[in-house]
This record gives C-alpha cells, structure tokens and sequence, in this order.
C-alpha cells in the first residue's frame, strides 16, 4: 500500500505508522469514532485505540465523549 506524503512526513517527524494512518484519517474525515478511523487508515482495530488514545495525550487530537 502506497502511503499518502502526509503519512510519510508524519513518520519523518516521528510518529509511527498506525499514529500517522490515523491522525491522516481524522484530517481527511473530521470526527469519527474508532472503528471509522481504523477502517478508513487500514488500522488493525486492536490498535487504532491506543494510536488515537496516543494523539489526544500528545494534543493532536480531542476525544468526543458521547453517542456516535
């Protein structure tokens, strides 16, 4: 699978692969719940929660308490 540049300049600044799939996907979609993120970066759901969990402590992203 060919990485949009996003992806590969965000691994160049240091995120890992599935911190930039998911921080592309939530760029390109706005708010989405995890299974959204996980299906449209190509994110094993076992780990798109701790990629998400990972850019909300480091403020790159909120978390949205509430009914999908």
């Amino acid at each position: 699978m060919a990485e949009p540049a996003i992806v590969d300049a965000l691994v160049s600044l240091g995120f890992n692969l599935n911190d930039a799939r998911a921080y592309h996907a939530l760029l390109k979609h706005g708010a989405s719940t995890g299974y959204e993120v996980a299906q449209r970066a190509a994110i094993p759901r076992s780990a798109v929660y701790s990629a998400l969990r990972k850019l909300v402590d480091e403020g790159a992203a909120r978390a949205i308490q509430g009914t999908p």
